[in-house]
């Protein structure tokens, strides 16, 4: 059934890939996003995780639509300079906040900001798009936490180019009054923060280490989003950082759950995307209606291909007709020519007898 979703969905996208970003392509991304029985496998959207990983991946995929949207582009020139998470994971955000959270509320938390430009981007985002959500950035804003030597190659003290008044500064003068930097170790202010929030549609843990990702992990759980909401994970795929990657091992093993998304992020779901039956029917009846809307299109090309032979058949018919009447006069004018001889001597054979007595 995945891999049906997945296929016919490539399939349909098919002529706009690498097209400017649209509507048709607005809607297509909004359809796979959505938590019906159809997309929904083992815990998590895997049509979506697919649909993001590869057109993000993929040279042929949805990133240079992607970065032609005006809200992206206008949120990426904001944070450009402030961040060093990649380009397309910020796409990856994006797509997420886009299509992921469109049917949810909530807020966003930030485990580990450092500059602060991937907050600034979501906040950015989030505003541009109408959304209420309230991005919370935290961070000592002093660099690296101590760090486990036996699991972690960052060092305490790493990172530390930073500044917490720098970040509000530059809120303030964008008018990102959704943005909320929170200073401290997380054990320190999570858990007082979090108490005040209803629920967490997205935490973006960006904090390298093992401590910190496992703490992450733990204190935000119990609060995210009861639909579903998304653990999206910058580091455990890294070269320098096989100890967030154990952190996210421990959750796996501990949670059962299950990857929706290996690149840019890994990214899961937690508690499990409620699939919605009403959606799942319209889902079923909508990709019947595309899978259906390919094969007529294909159908017109065979039928434009078909009118085209007849074409060239009739073309082909007349030539011949013109061949056989070309023929024909010449085999007339032919016969003519050569019995004309004996019609003379017939002729005069008749008139010597008619003379005779």
């Amino acid at each position: 059934m995945v891999t049906e979703t997945v296929n016919s969905y490539l399939e349909a996208i098919d002529p706009l890939r690498n097209q400017p970003h649209g509507p048709d392509l607005e809607r297509a991304l909004g359809r796979l996003h959505a938590n019906t029985a159809r997309n929904v496998v083992g815990g998590r959207n895997v049509t979506a995780g697919y649909i993001r990983a590869w057109g993000l991946y993929s040279p042929v995929g949805i990133a240079p639509a992607v970065a032609q949207d005006p809200v992206y582009r206008e949120s990426i020139e904001l944070a450009r300079d402030l961040t060093l998470v990649t380009e397309h994971k910020l796409m990856n955000l994006f797509l997420i906040m886009k299509y992921g959270l469109a049917d949810i509320k909530g807020d966003i938390v930030e485990f580990g900001s450092y500059k602060g430009g991937s907050a600034i981007f979501m906040a950015n985002v989030a505003r541009r798009l109408g959304m209420t959500a309230r991005i919370y950035a935290l961070d000592t804003f002093q660099g690296m936490p101590e760090t486990d030597v036996a699991r972690d190659l960052h060092l305490a003290g790493d990172f530390n180019d930073t500044s917490i008044d720098a970040l509000r500064a530059f809120a303030e003068k964008h008018q990102l009054s959704n943005l909320i930097p929170v200073q401290g170790l997380f054990e320190d202010t999570a858990p007082a923060l979090l108490e005040t929030i209803d629920a967490v549609m997205l935490a973006h843990i960006d904090c390298d280490i093992y401590s910190a990702v496992k703490f992450a992990i733990d204190v935000i759980q119990p609060r995210m989003h009861a639909c579903g909401g998304y653990l999206a994970f910058d580091d455990p795929l890294q070269a320098t950082c096989l100890g967030a990657l154990e952190a996210v091992e421990d959750m796996v093993q501990a949670n059962g759950l299950h990857a929706e998304q290996a690149y840019p992020h890994l990214v899961y779901r937690f508690p499990a995307p409620l699939i919605r039956a009403a959606d799942s029917l319209e889902e079923e009846i909508r990709s019947r209606e595309e899978r259906l809307w390919i094969i007529e299109e294909k159908l017109g090309a065979l039928q434009e291909q078909l009118r085209n032979k007849d074409e060239q058949l009739g073309v082909r018919n007349e030539r011949i007709d013109e061949l056989q009447k070309s023929l024909s006069a010449l085999h007339a004018s032919t016969s003519w020519r050569v019995t004309a001889p004996l019609r003379k001597l017939k002729a005069a054979l008749a008139g010597r007898r008619n003379r005779e007595p």
